[in-house]
């Protein structure tokens, strides 16, 4: 899968804003609810940003290899 640089960013904008959505059911479900939180959801939280993280260096990469030649 060949993708540009700004594809990549915007894929990383996207899982970032996707983070934030859980992290907000998180807070509120805490909040309202008497019951433990599911164990999945804190690991959404943990590996999304490390995606994101990802992309965002791989956009870097490609950006600066397409400015060399």
């Amino acid at each position: 899968m060949n993708l540009t640089p700004r594809t990549l960013k915007i894929i990383g904008i996207t899982i970032i804003g996707i983070t934030c959505a859980v992290f907000g059911f998180i807070i509120t479900y805490t909040w309202r609810s008497e019951n433990k939180i599911p164990e999945w959801l804190l690991l959404i939280q943990i590996l999304l940003p490390l995606m994101a993280t990802f992309f965002f260096r791989k956009a870097k990469e490609r950006k600066a290899g397409s400015d060399e030649k």
